[in-house]
């Protein structure tokens, strides 16, 4: 209260004080309001130094020592610096703290008390500055990419920076985030994952290869599908090419507000939504030619079922839409808003809608495929290989799960038993030079863009596609499930090519993740 009536500031709101624990409906409210408070606020008083709130703030609580060690020995003085403040920011236990980071991000204004002195910061651009760089630099940046139009990218730098902070309870997790998705997305999120480009950032991985299942209180729930389901840092790894990729699923949340089953159907983004000015965007040609094969379930259009060069395939793709999401949402064959009821039950039917219909649970409609794991001699974590390879009925190879985007340890006990299902979902279909990509070689042409090249894709006048002089491949990134009575569960995350994908001869099936 000295530092408010200081100021002036006639309300003060304190986390500790103003959420009463042991209230749930009045807790849910003032969490949920959070970043509303943080971002309105005049100012964020920041108890930076100490262990925990009985420490105080520094030369308000208690006098503030402002005058560095020195010593003197045989003629030469010694004096200990003071930290810088960036430097007492980011060794500082309130930094560790994941409730933190939301009035880290979302306040216009910090005021930071330190055992050193008292730092203000300021999010604008103008004023006196006595430090090159800001406090908040790296944590700042992420919502400037957000300004700046970079949602998606905004995402991944603050997902990955959050992850890697401490929570008291762990179960906590989505609730000291909920500030953030709300400042930014609103309502709609699940489960910590927005709306938009939602099969896209489903792809996220643990950040030491470690997937230790987080605990949930009474009322709470971690879904596999979710990051928030494992303890621990996350990153979502993307690269240029993942830019140019499109979705092969719809995903959709049951609807938990009205008696009779209905979903609400997840609309699925793209990082760039215009066809790019890239010559090599080819984001068009990946998903004509998937479709071509079956990949999507609406039925192809006449003018398409021709065959002819890459040029005129592009000129009539772009003719019919004007940007690869809408060719992407006409292809997957139901719309996020104008299709009528029976369209969408067609897919998510009642019955399965009635199923699905508990918190956490997701439902997809994929291209699906059985799947068996080619165990190696021992554990997956204590071997170098990156992939683990995945066969067919048949036992021809179908794919790879990429090991540090896999729980591991679960996969090696669950595979021995002969009753667990496993099974491929396709999610995303991206198109990389062959120069870049590094999946296991299955021939010596591989790559090469030769006649011989099982993976090269040629058009009526066999001209090769071509990434900066190498051919290019369209590869199938997916999820692979492990499924028992109805509800299936995330193993892990792999990737194929696309040719792989449509020899297996996969089904659309509606499938229900928890």
């Amino acid at each position: 209260m000295i530092v408010c009536t200081t100021l002036k500031i006639p309300y003060l709101w304190v986390d500790r004080l103003c959420i009463i624990q042991d209230e749930e409906e009045s807790k849910s409210v003032q969490i949920s309001a959070m970043g509303d408070i943080y971002s309105h606020s005049v100012v964020t008083i920041c108890a930076v130094a100490g262990e925990d709130a009985n420490h105080g703030l520094p030369g308000v609580s208690e006098k503030r020592d402002t005058v560095p060690w020195y010593s003197e020995c045989q003629g030469v003085h010694l004096v200990k610096y003071h930290l810088t403040p960036r430097s007492l920011f980011e060794r500082s236990k309130w930094n560790s703290r994941g409730w933190t980071f939301q009035e880290t991000i979302l306040s216009s204004r910090l005021l930071l008390f330190t055992d050193e002195g008292v730092f203000f910061e300021c999010s604008s651009e103008e004023g006196i500055r006595v430090e090159k760089r800001k406090i908040r630099s790296n944590l700042r940046e992420a919502h400037n990419v957000f300004l700046g139009g970079g949602l998606d990218q905004s995402y991944i730098m603050q997902l990955t920076a959050f992850t890697q902070r401490d929570l008291t309870f762990e179960s906590d997790i989505l609730r000291a985030f909920s500030g953030i998705l709300r400042a930014y997305w609103g309502n709609e999120h699940y489960y910590g994952i927005p709306y938009s480009l939602f099969g896209a950032r489903l792809l996220w991985q643990s950040m030491d290869g470690k997937y230790q299942r987080r605990t949930p209180n009474a009322g709470d729930m971690f879904p596999s599908w979710s990051w928030s389901s494992i303890l621990g840092g996350i990153s979502l790894p993307v690269s240029y090419e993942d830019e140019y990729s499109v979705p092969l699923a719809r995903w959709a949340i049951p609807n938990l507000k009205y008696d009779h089953p209905s979903v609400i159907i997840i609309p699925e983004g793209s990082a760039i939504p215009e066809w790019g000015q890239s010559k090599w965007d080819y984001r068009d040609i990946a998903v004509l030619m998937a479709w071509k094969e079956g990949c999507f379930p609406a039925p192809l259009p006449e003018e398409l079922k021709l065959t002819t060069t890459w040029d005129e395939y592009s000129k009539i793709v772009k003719s019919k839409w004007s940007m690869a999401e809408e060719m992407a949402d006409f292809a997957l064959g139901i719309s996020t808003s104008e299709d009528p009821p029976e369209k969408k039950e067609s897919v998510f039917t009642p019955e399965i809608v009635r199923f699905a219909r508990q918190p956490g649970r997701l439902l997809v409609y994929a291209q699906c495929l059985p799947a068996r794991v080619m165990l190696p001699s021992r554990p997956p974590n204590d071997l170098p290989d990156v992939y683990i390879g995945l066969t067919s009925g048949d036992a021809n190879t179908i794919g790879w799960l990429v090991r540090e985007a896999t729980n591991c340890e679960m996969l090696w006990t669950r595979a021995k038993d002969p009753s667990v299902v496993f099974e491929i979902v396709a999610i995303h279909l991206k198109r990389e030079s062959a120069q870049r990509y590094t999946l296991p070689y299955v021939s010596p042409a591989e790559g090469t863009g030769s006649e011989d090249d099982p993976f090269c894709w040629r058009d009526a006048e066999q001209n090769a596609l071509i990434i900066n002089g190498a051919p290019a491949v369209f590869l199938m990134r997916f999820m692979l499930v492990m499924t028992a009575d109805g509800i299936s569960t995330r193993v892990g995350l792999g990737v194929t090519h696309l040719k792989f994908w449509i020899k297996a001869c996969p089904q659309f099936k509606t499938l229900v993740l928890a």
